[in-house]
């Protein structure tokens, strides 16, 4: 009896194992097919890339000769100790840290400056940028595109008003 016992157990354990290589091998030959489809969509959308395409982002851009991009400061909300919270509460009063984001023209982030405290302005945010050793460069004769919460300075040019 016991003997029959472990045949079944055995027999089970077979049968459960061969259904688990069919589910798995479904799934690997799913995730192929899946492979293929996006490398088949990315060859697509690269073939796609026409002079129209080209054409758009240098008429988009024709006006600010010497334009890098943009950048700006954003608020993510956090969660931090109640001692730290006044210094992460920002102007609106919830609690966050002020990131800075610059992007490039074709709108693909160039260099991000995360984990500043809520309080903190967007000028001393990109002045840190800029000071540090691996930080935010700017070459000479050209600038980002800014708004009014940044000073109007070499390298970056704010709305006038």
């Amino acid at each position: 009896m016991t003997n029959q016992l472990t045949q079944n157990k055995v027999s089970r354990r077979r049968k459960e194992l061969s259904n688990f290589m069919l589910v798995l091998e479904e799934i690997i030959r799913s995730h192929q097919l899946n492979m293929l489809l996006i490398r088949m969509l990315l060859s697509m959308i690269k073939s796609k890339k026409s002079k129209k395409t080209k054409r758009f982002w240098r008429n988009r851009w024709k006006w600010f000769k010497g334009c890098l991009g943009a950048l700006d400061g954003t608020y993510i909300n956090v969660r931090v100790p109640t001692s730290d919270a006044p210094r992460y509460r920002n102007r609106k009063g919830q609690i966050t840290t002020n990131t800075l984001a610059v992007c490039d023209r074709r709108l693909r982030f160039v260099y991000v400056l995360p984990g500043w405290e809520g309080s903190a302005g967007d000028s001393r945010i990109l002045r840190d940028a800029l000071s540090r050793p691996l930080g935010l460069k700017v070459p000479r004769g050209q600038y980002y595109l800014c708004d009014n919460g940044y000073a109007n300075s070499e390298g970056f040019i704010t709305p006038y008003k």
